[in-house]
């Protein structure tokens, strides 16, 4: 089975988030089937791809701690990370790059903004 990310359906709409005049709705990444080497990575890359106040939805299928220590380690300065297990035992990760008037960026550059 493959697994693409896709827009939340319309029926959850009402779960996006309005900033700047802008709507955001969250993106949904299950990534139970992909091999578990390269996960940090795919979430890592679609994390500095979302839009101030975007939000990633990530499905796995263990403990999500090791997932979220590396993303602490990273001291991103505008991401909120929420860890919910669900009942089927897999866990849901929403992972929101918020919007900082201060840094005027994500963060994922730590600030540099010429950095490459």
């Amino acid at each position: 089975m493959t697994h693409v990310i896709v827009p939340i359906e319309l029926s959850r709409l009402n779960e996006g988030a309005i900033m700047g005049g802008k709507y955001f709705m969250t993106s949904v990444l299950n990534v139970c089937d992909i091999d578990s080497r390269f996960r940090s990575g795919l979430i890592f890359s679609i994390y500095e791809g979302l839009l101030q106040g975007g939000s990633l939805q990530v499905i796995v299928g263990e403990n999500a701690e090791h997932l979220e220590a590396e993303f602490r380690a990273a001291a991103l300065p505008n991401m909120k990370w929420v860890t919910q297990r669900l009942d089927n035992g897999t866990w849901e990760i929403t992972i929101t790059k918020r919007n900082s008037k201060e840094e005027g960026c994500c963060g994922l550059c730590k600030g540099e903004r010429n950095a490459i």
